[in-house]
């Protein structure tokens, strides 16, 4: 990407940088569907019974919830956030001025308020600049402070995150209407922007739908009501009240009436059709039992189960055994390759082992309700799955492991190993007093976040000259950066 038209705006509260405005060039294409190849689910589908716990709202209003099923209620400026436990508390701030809110914890949101992005962690809000030039925020995906993956609809366009600064994507020149200009909202997974196939949904105030690649940007015709991200297929796209499915786009009709509501979550797609509630797991539709009536509208989390908004009240309804996963975000764009799990598995499980691509990576016993995992080996760039099982219980979790630096052990790190870090009564080879050996690539991978750890408190090495900045710096940008061999 080429920057061009440079600004000088505040990044953060008291750091200064430049905002980076670059144009992509897309290509447009318009997608339909055939009447000949619509997906017809009747009403001899499996069943599902969900487990239900109903709470009341009294008069207040659902805001949003978190990938792990933290709901968030407003009303007036009180803030309730029931979390999936069934723990409910009322928070010391307020929510009721924001446009727009996205939770990512039961404590932590981002939020739109005024126009303007604002993350909101514990009561505490701190304002995140974005290019003014590019008119009000209406949406966002992803944290608004992280340095990769997150997404901004504003007035102007759609903005992206990368490295620490803001891209501007820019329209194909021959789309119709005024492209990604008024964009209005952006499609989430388990509160993230993208599933693997790396394409982000964004609507337009005119009702468009645009599906935005790094090579490609095709407009699904509108009015769209909403888009629900549906990992492994693409997205499922509720017109009035009909529902299409794709890319190849192919409509899904239901013996039971036309589609009323459409979301997604924890690889389940999620339909109200005909006053029923429907499922999507694994390609196979099934029918939801156990609803008090049908939702008006559902808030599923990246766990599998869901909040369902039922007249006066809200119900947790659970398909099956939860695990939560503390240290990896689903789909998250991360460049550390090393991850330090905490798995909290259904009551009863001994033991969490977790798989990375179908291969077993770490196990650890559960103690006090909780299974720590360090120093998890998340694998080369690009995509990957983990596997999380405990008893019978599993839950699948996808991440995009990046590769943003050039730096490499062999050219880069190793040099400052030989000539501050080696011998045996340092780091190796064979290294004495029970100290890790790091004369190998494996050994600073597996141990990389402790070493990051410890150069930053001035703590490596312990003895001798100390590393000057810029060496650190080095080994630094390689750890954030990827960690190439």
């Amino acid at each position: 990407m080429a920057p061009h038209a440079p600004a000088e705006l505040r990044l953060r509260p008291a750091i200064s940088g430049a905002i980076a405005i670059a144009a992509l060039a897309l290509c447009a294409a318009c997608a339909g569907d055939d009447d000949d190849d619509d997906e017809v689910v009747g009403a001899d589908v499996a069943h599902v019974v969900a487990t239900v716990t109903c709470t009341p709202t009294d008069g207040a209003v659902v805001r949003g919830d978190s990938p792990d099923g933290d709901l968030w209620l407003a009303r007036g400026a009180t803030t309730t956030v029931l979390t999936a436990d069934g723990a409910r508390h009322d928070a010391a701030w307020r929510i009721d001025d924001a446009t727009a809110l996205y939770p990512t914890s039961a404590t932590a949101a981002a939020a739109i308020v005024g126009g303007e992005v604002w993350t909101l962690d514990d009561g505490a809000r701190e304002f995140v600049p974005t290019p003014a030039a590019l008119g009000a925020a209406a949406a966002v995906c992803g944290p608004p402070v992280a340095e990769h993956g997150t997404f901004i609809a504003t007035a102007g366009g759609l903005l992206e995150r990368s490295a620490g600064l803001w891209w501007k994507w820019s329209a194909p020149t021959a789309a119709a209407g005024a492209g990604f200009d008024d964009a209005r909202g952006l499609a989430r997974v388990d509160g993230a922007c993208a599933a693997p196939d790396d394409a982000v949904w964004l609507t337009t105030g005119a009702g468009a739908l645009w599906r935005i690649t790094r090579d490609r940007a095709e407009a699904l015709p509108g009015p769209v009501d909403e888009v629900a991200i549906v990992p492994g297929v693409g997205a499922a796209v509720r017109q009035a009240d009909a529902l299409t499915i794709g890319p190849p786009w192919r409509g899904v009709r239901f013996a039971a009436g036309p589609v009323a509501h459409v979301a997604s979550g924890g690889e389940r797609l999620w339909v109200v059709a005909g006053g029923t509630t429907f499922v999507r797991i694994a390609d196979a539709w099934a029918i939801v039992d156990g609803l008090p009536t049908a939702p008006t509208r559902i808030w599923p989390d990246a766990g599998g189960g869901a909040w369902v908004e039922v007249g006066a009240q809200v119900c947790r309804a659970t398909l099956a055994p939860a695990i939560r996963v503390d240290g990896l975000r689903p789909y998250e764009p991360r460049v550390a390759s090393v991850a330090q799990l905490r798995v909290a598995p259904p009551a009863g499980a001994a033991e969490v082992t977790v798989e990375r691509d179908g291969a077993a990576v770490a196990t650890a016993p559960v103690v006090d309700g909780v299974a720590a995992l360090a120093d998890v080996e998340l694998g080369d760039g690009g995509w990957h799955q983990l596997t999380i099982r405990a008893g019978g219980a599993s839950r699948l979790l996808a991440y995009n492991l990046l590769q943003i630096s050039d730096r490499s052990w062999a050219t880069d790190v190793r040099p400052i190993f030989e000539a501050s870090c080696a011998g045996g009564r340092c780091h190796g080879p064979s290294p004495s007093g029970g100290r890790v050996d790091l004369s190998t690539y494996e050994g600073w991978r597996q141990k990389a976040s402790r070493v990051r750890e410890r150069l930053l408190r001035g703590e490596m090495p312990p003895s001798g000259p100390p590393l000057d900045s810029a060496t650190i710096d080095i080994v630094i940008d390689w750890i954030e950066g990827g960690m190439r061999p």
